[in-house]
């Protein structure tokens, strides 16, 4: 119950840097497969691309927000996270986590540090902020067998359809894994991961019995 607070109600006192504003024109198709739209945009300043996917779940926004702040299964859906905990909880609403990302052989494995924030928007969305946290040092050991990656920032919003019978999920995300991996490459593989984020997090409400398979089609036009 504590996870689903942490998503639903206002935090206040964190400071965040904004991300960069994009316009939703400016962004590019990369794909729209079983109804999961994946989006790229080069931000200026940054060499890693911005990735934004959209998709409309057969679940309700509280379960969507449960299975998404529910760390100890992050691992069993999440592309290539193995480890997510809480370093720092400052209350129900604000904390600090740890996440261990796997890469394949002979890749060097990667950590990442990073702040959350949750809001509940005027029209009843729920608007979920990620970004990398300035001072690791200060809460968790330098591992020398990984690399620190940076979160540049990331948004998840959940917006109730149906009364609340669908959710309409949309994220954002700029990620630079660091180290020796060059923009090119990094790119290149970062733009499948919306959709297996999707397709995870389906899975993992299914698996949950928390998705309405008997629904009929998704509303026309609310993913573009």
């Amino acid at each position: 119950m504590r996870s689903v607070c942490w998503l639903l109600l206002l935090l206040s006192g964190v400071a965040f840097a904004e991300r960069p504003v994009v316009s939703p024109s400016a962004w590019t198709l990369v794909s729209d497969d079983d109804g999961i739209s994946v989006y790229q945009k080069q931000v200026d300043g940054l060499d890693t691309i911005s990735l934004r996917g959209e998709a409309i779940i057969d679940a309700s926004p509280k379960n969507v927000a449960e299975v998404m702040a529910d760390n100890r299964t992050a691992h069993e859906w999440i592309p290539m996270v193995a480890v997510r905990r809480t370093l720092k909880e400052y209350s129900p609403l604000d904390r600090i986590e740890y996440t261990h990302v796997d890469l394949p052989w002979p890749l060097t494995d990667r950590y990442f540090v990073n702040i959350g924030k949750g809001e509940l928007l005027s029209d009843g969305s729920i608007r979920l902020l990620v970004k990398n946290y300035d001072q690791p040092d200060q809460l968790i050991a330098h591992e020398n067998d990984k690399v620190l990656g940076i979160l540049h920032y990331s948004e998840f919003r959940l917006t109730s359809l149906e009364g609340g019978r669908r959710t309409h999920v949309q994220i954002e995300v700029n990620t630079d894994p660091r180290g020796l991996l060059p923009a090119w490459l990094v790119n290149a593989t970062q733009k499948a991961w919306p959709r297996k984020f999707f397709v995870g997090l389906m899975a993992q409400l299914r698996q949950r019995r928390l998705i309405h398979d008997s629904l009929g089609p998704a509303p026309a036009g609310l993913v573009h």
